[in-house]
């Protein structure tokens, strides 16, 4: 790359470099690029059925990664049951 003329700190640019690979792989755009906690966190207390197809994809990647999550969420689905 510096060959090529670019400036950067290799780490950054490998980085840059394993989430586009990522994305490519997933073919989900939306996983590109890194949502913020309070994203994550309203996307967690939405309805399921109000969730987009990438909404759903990455919310199921979260409670894979992260199962306590998956408690969370379904004390918050029967929380919003309720009337």
């Amino acid at each position: 790359m510096r060959e090529k003329g670019r400036r950067g700190q290799i780490g950054v640019i490998s980085e840059r470099a394993r989430r586009r690979r990522l994305a490519e792989e997933t073919d989900q755009s939306a996983l590109a690029r890194t949502r913020s906690a309070r994203s994550i966190a309203r996307l967690m207390t939405l309805a399921r059925d109000d969730l987009s197809k990438s909404d759903a994809v990455l919310i199921a990647s979260i409670e894979n990664n992260i199962p306590i999550l998956v408690t969370a969420r379904t004390v918050i689905d029967d929380f919003q049951q309720m009337n």
